[in-house]
């Protein structure tokens, strides 16, 4: 889960942007672990817009799929795969 939301970042490099309050000075009104993450914040924005600073969540859903795939596998084999070209090979020799 991202620490700080999309809405967040925006507000904070839109009022980094639109003051003269330096980097530091916001991360202590903010609470922000460090003032670089704000100055990340602002180069993503100056470089690909606010479309940058949105949330990216992973897909959980692939790695949930990816792990029972690989667990019917080895039910089925009967055997453990340690790489999906270990479990290719096994078919292939079959």
């Amino acid at each position: 889960m991202a620490k700080y939301s999309t809405e967040f970042k925006m507000k904070v490099v839109k009022e980094y942007l639109e003051s003269n309050i330096s980097y530091k000075n916001l991360s202590d009104k903010y609470n922000i672990t460090t003032s670089s993450i704000i100055k990340n914040w602002v180069n993503a924005y100056k470089s690909q817009g606010f479309e940058e600073l949105k949330v990216k969540r992973k897909n959980t859903q692939y790695t949930m799929e990816n792990f029972f795939g690989i667990l019917k596998q080895e039910i089925y084999y009967g055997n453990k795969f340690y790489s999906y070209e270990h479990l290719k090979k096994t078919i292939e020799d079959s």
